[in-house]
């Protein structure tokens, strides 16, 4: 699967729409820091894609 880049943010499915951000994403892992931002790659429920979320 590629990794897109996503921000931490609600998506407007039907599904992720009433959930907070964090439950929107399964699998984290950190993949990489960089100053304050972290850098994590988790698997969205909704679609099943595999993303890069920046917190």
């Amino acid at each position: 699967m590629a990794v897109s880049a996503a921000e931490w943010a609600s998506h407007s499915c039907d599904r992720c729409i009433d959930l907070d951000p964090i439950k929107n994403y399964d699998k984290f892992e950190l993949i990489g820091t960089g100053g304050f931002a972290k850098v994590y790659r988790g698997v969205r429920l909704c679609d099943r894609l595999d993303v890069a979320i920046k917190i």
